[in-house]
């Protein structure tokens, strides 16, 4: 599974996003994020002759369209569950406990909270040092991300999901950095999963991240 974003760094407001996945159930699918909601173009083999065939050749489309709720105006940016990586490290303002970010997940808009955890119940022994460049450990703090939809309306309630992990998911994040350093969440056939980070490459660019769109990648 491949996800590839757009958004915009003065913000981390998403403009398009690209999933993608290759094997007996592949597809494609685009997102345009835009003032009166977001645009999703499906593509998918009809059949077993163009499972060969680029996706561009595929016969199998849908297209859908979901509004914005009505209370989530044109001015509230939207973002995208991966896009919390540039929130927790180039925004760290913007995700304090207590804030909450507006995110686009599949088909639905979710508020997402960020609410206090111990990092102590996390249960989890951070490494001691150089993981970040630093000879000491640095002070971190708990999160637990809280979602609720959006749209109450909506018959069939989306659950939140964050690399693939849905239920209550949780992290424990670098005080100076905003890294993530673990982050915990279920997967339905596997249980209660963790992942603990084992390197942090950061890198500077000269582009103005005012007015430049930058994209972020994701493989599972």
């Amino acid at each position: 599974l491949h996800s590839r974003v757009w958004f915009l760094a003065s913000s981390g407001e998403a403009v398009a996003r690209v999933r993608s996945r290759t094997g007996t159930d592949s597809y494609q699918k685009f997102y345009w994020v835009t003032a009166e909601g977001v645009r999703r173009i499906r593509l998918q083999p009809a059949g077993p002759d163009e499972f060969g065939l680029p996706p561009e050749q595929w016969t199998d489309r849908e297209e859908s369209f979901y509004p914005r709720p009505p209370q989530l105006t044109s001015m509230v940016p939207v973002s995208e569950p991966s896009l919390l990586f540039f929130h927790l490290t180039a925004q760290p303002t913007d995700c304090r406990i207590g804030s909450t970010l507006t995110v686009f997940n599949k088909k639905q808009f979710l508020q997402v909270r960020l609410a206090s955890l111990d990092a102590d119940a996390a249960e989890i022994q951070l490494p001691g040092n150089n993981l970040l460049g630093k000879n000491q450990p640095s002070p971190v703090h708990g999160i637990r991300l809280v979602s609720r939809p959006l749209n109450e309306a909506t018959e069939e309630r989306e659950e939140f999901s964050f690399l693939g992990l849905k239920g209550e998911i949780s992290m424990v994040v670098d005080d100076a950095s905003g890294i993530p350093l673990h982050i915990s969440g279920s997967l339905p056939t596997l249980g209660r999963i963790h992942f603990k980070l084992k390197e942090a490459i950061t890198s500077v660019t000269a582009a103005n991240p005012v007015n430049s769109g930058h994209t972020s990648s994701i493989r599972k």
